[in-house]
């Protein structure tokens, strides 16, 4: 273990890239992530034990008015997700509410995650809601860093 660098700890991989309008295209609509195989971190590293599901966002929102996300980790034994299941959730939540007069805002919502009894392939599903209508946005883009490798991974 290297307290001094983290980035020999933990590999992060791509979920998702997607925007939302209010009552409109991607406005309350999972956006789900791309399938990884746990087992597939290179040198022998072994299937992580953890991951931190990371959702970054960008909004433009009214007065007043919100960003909620809400959470689902889906895991299963194939790579397409036959047998899927949900591994964990996370009820809708507000993340972002618009300012006086409206706003930007930007943030970084983390969820995190136990893989101890997971299968080997996992994916990442967010959903935006915004509360507005027609003319609040959201950009999000969503990932997941593994750790807890019984080796150190070699990407």
């Amino acid at each position: 273990m290297n307290a001094r660098n983290i980035g020999a700890e933990i590999t992060a991989k791509i979920g998702a890239i997607g925007t939302a309008v209010a009552a409109g295209a991607g406005d309350n609509t999972a956006l789900v992530g791309q399938v990884v195989d746990r087992l597939a971190f290179g040198d022998g590293a072994g299937a992580p034990l953890s991951a931190v599901g990371v959702a970054i966002f960008k909004t433009t929102l009214a007065d007043g008015k919100t960003l909620s996300l809400t959470w689902k980790i889906e895991h299963g034994n194939d790579v397409g997700l036959s047998d899927t299941a949900d591994l964990q959730t996370k009820a809708k939540a507000v993340v972002s509410t618009g300012g006086a007069g409206g706003s930007t805002n930007y943030g970084a919502e983390t969820l995190d995650i136990d893989l101890s009894g997971c299968k080997r392939y996992i994916r990442i599903t967010v959903t935006p809601d915004l509360d507005a209508a027609n003319t609040d946005t959201a950009s999000l883009s969503t990932a997941l860093i593994f750790g807890g490798f019984a080796r150190v991974p070699i990407a």
